[in-house]
């Protein structure tokens, strides 16, 4: 029952987190200024935040305005986790017909069967004047150079197509998508800050169409999605611009080389208004331009080759570690776990476990890995907890191994070791709670017990019998329907499998993994195959080190010619034996059809 229970809290957990971690979505009214002449100008902003399904946005009662321009609308989309959501702007430009104060009444939003409503806005008219007002275009931005007035000879704006403008060149000078980077050489694993930005002077419903590929690099979002992006400004060759940060993010270079930034694009709906003699205020024209940014180029140098430390496994950054027990005495029949804390800044999602030389007679479980890592941070910054169970069984005094964590200090362009002196721990035998006397094994009944001896051995002799013939039947099915591993090992296994002497082959690269698989040690089977195959990756194409990311042994097998299709399958095995490390399957025959899988896919990159 228990156990039941567990797995439909964590059923209900996994239901949960998605739905928790999603930003709801929000109403918000804006008005600036607060406060102006009765022939001045404001900006009235609807925004609709984290939306997924906007059916209708209802403004408030504009009786008391007229409407100089609008609504224009502008829609940015998001991508958190894999659910697009967007955010939705309506803006109207309005001059007020009466003094005094005015008040804008409730407007509201329908976002799927939701209905929004923001909150009631006052606005404060002066009775003045004021000569030549200047034109609110956008929201919180005034346009020196944008002077209206209805009536007067038509001045030079942005906004406004002017007789024999071309709409593309004009749109193309006022709007531009820019990719900034913070730097153009690093290291292998040291991080380069890349952001898409759109500079605007138009209103525009702007939308990704195409997002920049990152090929060679391993990369962490540093825009938190749940939120809304708010429109900023910045001056671009002595211009005013809106800007929107459509993507930003860490880029951890996998290997050397010029490595290009790609580009992004984005489709635009801009509007302009047509000039005419009369009106400049006509209901405005609608161009849909396609644009995208330069692409640049980072120059990724090697790490150093010298004075690598022995246990040196790619972490670069600046980092620190700490270790402790978190039982201590255990018992025999009890787990101990190891804590090791790695923190700092730098490529902390690529770090793996410290090495530790555990002695013999320590049996060590695969561990359990937590993080806390603040993305917003360039690089960024937090800490990894590694959790290693173990278990004893002398009794005594014990000792932990020294732990040795290495790391490359781009700054400073060294090798960094770390070490923790192994800490002391006491195994005692277990006690029974109920009499305080310690549990030894092979323990008799006491003669008191009378006739209670009798039925209790004749109890445990019926067991004994009963577990005796099942497993004397499973043996027999065992033995008569499944194959023996050395037959996975020299035989085929599927259709697609090559000959016994192509496998045979295979078992000097996968060698401890077919002594876990033979010799019933299958506990480490799935991390021991996993390093293996990678350890005759970066063998086979002279990779740094065995723990880079897939992304980076796929490009090492792009760059030397290998078949996209052999690169998918090599994808696919890993990720699939990744998955096994946290879910494994506990099937015999499972685990030989992963080896067999294994063998063949080595045999065919050694024909590469």
């Amino acid at each position: 029952m228990n156990l039941f229970f567990i797995k439909l809290c964590l059923l209900l957990f996994c239901f949960a987190a998605p739905c928790c971690g999603m930003a709801q979505p929000s109403f918000v009214a804006n008005i600036q200024p607060k406060i102006i002449n009765l022939n001045e100008q404001v900006t009235l902003t609807l925004r609709v935040n984290n939306c997924t399904d906007l059916k209708e946005i209802t403004p408030p009662n504009f009786t008391d305005f007229v409407i100089i321009n609008g609504p224009v609308q502008t829609r940015l989309p998001h991508d958190v986790h894999g659910d697009e959501t967007y955010t939705v702007t309506l803006k109207y430009i309005l001059r007020p017909k009466k003094i005094g104060q005015i008040l804008l009444n409730s407007s509201t939003a329908i976002v799927g069967s939701t209905i929004l409503k923001a909150d009631e806005i006052w606005l404060t008219v002066l009775n003045k004047f004021t000569k030549n007002a200047v034109a609110n275009v956008g929201s919180n931005l005034t346009w020196q150079d944008d002077v209206l007035q209805k009536g007067a000879t038509i001045a030079t704006t942005d906004y406004i197509l002017q007789k024999g403008e071309n709409a593309q060149n004009k749109i193309k000078k006022n709007m531009q998508l820019l990719l900034h980077i913070n730097k153009n050489t690093c290291y292998v694993g040291e991080p380069v800050c890349a952001s898409y930005t759109l500079y605007t002077r138009l209103p525009t419903e702007s939308a990704i169409s195409k997002n920049p590929s990152f090929n060679g690099f391993s990369v962490i979002d540093m825009i938190d999605q749940n939120r809304s992006i708010v429109a900023g400004e910045a001056v671009l060759n002595g211009r005013k611009y809106q800007t929107y940060t459509l993507r930003k993010a860490q880029l951890f270079p996998q290997l050397p080389g010029i490595i290009e930034v790609g580009q992004a694009e984005i489709n635009n709906a801009v509007s302009i208004i047509p000039s005419t003699t009369n009106d400049v205020y006509t209901n405005p024209i609608v161009e849909n331009v396609l644009l995208c940014n330069e692409p640049n180029f980072v120059k990724v140098k090697p790490l150093p080759t010298y004075n690598v430390p022995a246990y040196f496994a790619g972490a670069v950054g600046n980092f620190d570690m700490d270790v402790a027990l978190k039982n201590n005495p255990i018992s025999t029949n009890q787990t101990g776990l190891m804590l090791i804390t790695i923190k700092g800044q730098g490529n902390l999602h690529l770090i793996t476990a410290p090495h530790i030389n555990w002695p013999i007679d320590v049996e060590v479980f695969e561990p359990n890995l937590t993080n806390t890592i603040n993305n917003s941070t360039f690089p960024i910054s937090g800490s990894i907890v590694f959790q290693i169970p173990f278990a004893v069984s002398k009794v005594g005094e014990h000792t932990t191994p020294d732990i040795f964590f290495s790391y490359f200090n781009p700054t400073t362009g060294k090798y960094i070791s770390l070490k923790k002196t192994g800490l002391a721990f006491t195994v005692y035998k277990p006690i029974d709670n109920n009499t305080g006397v310690i549990v030894k094994k092979n323990n008799t009944p006491s003669v008191a017990d009378g006739g209670k001896i009798v039925t209790q051995n004749m109890l445990f002799i019926f067991l004994a019998v009963i577990i005796l013939i099942a497993l004397s039947i499973l043996f027999y099915f065992k033995n008569t329907k499944k194959p023996s591993v050395e037959n996975i090992i020299n035989t085929t296994i599927s259709p697609q499998a090559t000959p016994n002497t192509t496998i045979n082959s295979s078992i000097h690269y996968l060698e401890k993994s077919a002594y876990c698989l033979q010799n019933n040690t299958q506990a480490n089977f799935y991390a021991m195959l996993l390093i293996e195959l990678k350890y005759f990756l970066s063998i086979k194409f002279s990779l740094p080190t065995a723990n880079l990311p897939m992304a980076a042994i796929a490009l090492a097998m792009e760059k030397q010619g290998v078949q996209h299709a052999l690169i998918v399958e090599t994808k696919l095995l890993i990720a699939q034996l990744e998955k096994q490390l946290y879910t494994p399957s506990e099937k015999v025959e499972q685990k030989e059809i992963w080896y067999a899988n294994a063998c063949t896919l080595v045999e065919k990159i050694k024909l590469v």
